[in-house]
């Protein structure tokens, strides 16, 4: 639920025609929650609107347990380089003797007033599985301070782990007189040393599982540290990778992003930079991966930038599809709008003399009303191949709309050549085709705008295409108008008294008035 917003701010996103990369969590059937990125698009159709949303979706849930792993891992180590109580002690054999610190008896967990303090007495606190322990080195005691570790069992039953740094005293004979030390309780050291073992077995155990890869580098980018995985996603070993530099194993159009990456996290060390970069593994496949980068250089467990990666092929692949999908009419394989009218503000850039030619077939209704929409699908798709066989560089050809394909004449500096390429595609069509065991007739009307020195944008250039397409369709199926100021006029006026006509149906401002027929010679109303 505490994710909901993120999705509902992605969808707001994808239906303003927008891409999204997210993450959130899904609680599962047990209790626990997986973590999923996401990656989708808009796919619209030939008129901009949103139609669907499509995407890839990925379990990161390894990803996200290794990373709060590692913070609990370098959370213990920073918590146990805190924790030191040292108490001291001694023993004299020669009068059965002991004594021992205040912090000493502390870590005993006894009372100094009861406490019996001699050698036995201490014996008796110590877990009888690591009495051997002492019995060894009193047995051959030897010469120079050793350190011992062992555990006792407090009056309370509680066991603690003990550390001593110890050392025997001797007499001119050679002879042990006492023993004295320092003691130092590691009973939260050692639980958390225990739990920082287990911790890091799990870490390591997710890290050969994971199919992410997890590198330390410097801002030099050599590699100090490389998990096993790095085998699984590029074939390579970490002995064949930590020593060397990222630049070693990367293709030459990727080192200038690579420097930048680095340059900005160094710059920025809260900065988490994400980049897909294409890669040629060891066994010479080709590759996309997916790398993140993040400074920690400050963390002292870490000491250097750290970099994530993973194959996501699969994902490029499937953003291409989509791109290509949002771009290319589904049905003729065509170049759609979109591409259509991207083109256009291209060429607007480049103040180059082109024409758009717009085609309506007229034909393509009346064969879906009558045939069916399949047999339509594939008039269309029949009609595109021919003009696509027909029309070749620097002719830009798409479909439009359902049942429009239009043009971009990219040298239009002549009007006689671009009429000899219309009447190219009316040539095309002269006898019917065949579409099953239908012949069918190609009925067409064209329209054709120039960039002239009062067009400046894209909608006037495509809307004057439209409106001398307009007055091709009043004058009839197989006709081509092209737009000039003196056609823009009438089709005004056309345009008004339609709107005017509309507007007196609906005010009910129409009169019908009777017209007599009279006889001339008799003048007698016949009619």
């Amino acid at each position: 639920p505490d994710d909901q917003m993120i999705v509902k701010e992605a969808m707001d996103k994808h239906l303003l025609g927008k891409d999204a990369t997210i993450e959130f969590r899904i609680p599962e059937d047990n209790g626990a929650l997986k973590y999923v990125e996401t990656t989708a698009g808009p796919i619209t159709d030939e008129y901009g609107a949103v139609i669907k949303v499509v995407g890839v979706i990925h379990d990161v849930t390894t990803r996200k347990n290794i990373e709060q792993e590692l913070i609990q891992h370098n959370r213990l180590l920073s918590h146990t380089q805190h924790l030191t109580k040292i108490g001291s002690w001694e023993l004299d054999f020669t009068l059965n003797k002991a004594y021992h610190s205040k912090e000493t008896l502390d870590i005993f967990g006894v009372n100094p007033e009861t406490f019996e303090h001699t050698f036995d007495a201490f014996k008796q606190l110590m877990h009888p599985d690591d009495r051997h322990l002492l019995d060894h080195y009193f047995n051959d005691p030897p010469k120079q301070p050793f350190d011992l570790a062992f555990r006792i069992i407090r009056p309370d039953q509680d066991i603690r782990y003990i550390e001593e740094h110890v050392e025997f005293c001797f007499d001119s004979a050679g002879e042990v007189t006492g023993i004295f030390g320092t003691i130092k309780d590691v009973t939260d050291i050692t639980k958390l040393e225990t739990e920082l073992d287990l911790t890091h077995k799990r870490y390591q155990a997710l890290v050969r599982k994971a199919h992410e890869v997890f590198e330390i580098v410097t801002p030099e980018t050599d590699i100090l540290y490389i998990s096993d995985a790095v085998y699984d996603v590029i074939g390579y070993t970490p002995e064949e990778c930590i020593g060397l530099k990222l630049y070693d194993f990367h293709q030459n159009m990727n080192i200038n992003v690579i420097k930048a990456m680095i340059e900005e996290v160094v710059a920025s060390p809260t900065t988490i930079v994400i980049k897909d970069l294409p890669f040629k593994t060891k066994q010479g496949a080709q590759i996309h991966l997916e790398v993140r980068m993040q400074n920690l250089l400050t963390d002292p467990a870490i000491g250097g930038i750290v970099l994530t990666f993973k194959d996501v092929t699969e994902r490029v692949k499937t953003e291409h599809q989509l791109r290509h999908m949002s771009r290319y009419s589904l049905i003729t394989k065509l170049p759609n709008r979109i591409y259509f009218e991207d083109y256009v503000d291209e060429l607007l850039t480049s103040n180059n003399a082109f024409g758009v030619v717009m085609i309506d077939i007229l034909s393509a209704r009346y064969i879906k009303d009558t045939l069916g929409f399949k047999v339509m699908e594939d008039y269309m798709i029949k009609i595109a191949s021919k003009l696509n066989h027909h029309v070749h560089e620097p002719t830009f050809l798409a479909h439009y709309a359902d049942d429009r394909f239009s043009l971009l004449i990219k040298d239009a500096s002549k009007q006689s050549d671009l009429e000899a390429i219309i009447e190219g595609v009316f040539n095309l069509f002269k006898n019917p085709i065949t579409i099953k065991h239908y012949q069918l007739d190609v009925d067409l009307v064209v329209g054709v705008s120039l960039t002239d020195g009062d067009i400046k944008t894209r909608k006037e250039l495509i809307r004057f295409a439209e409106t001398a397409l307009y007055l091709a369709r009043n004058e009839g199926k197989n006709t081509v108008k092209f737009y000039s100021e003196d056609i823009n006029i009438p089709s005004f006026k056309d345009f008004s008294l339609r709107n005017d006509l509309k507007k007196a149906i609906k005010n009910n401002e129409l009169r019908v008035y009777y017209h007599p027929i009279v006889h001339l010679s008799q003048y007698d109303i016949i009619a």
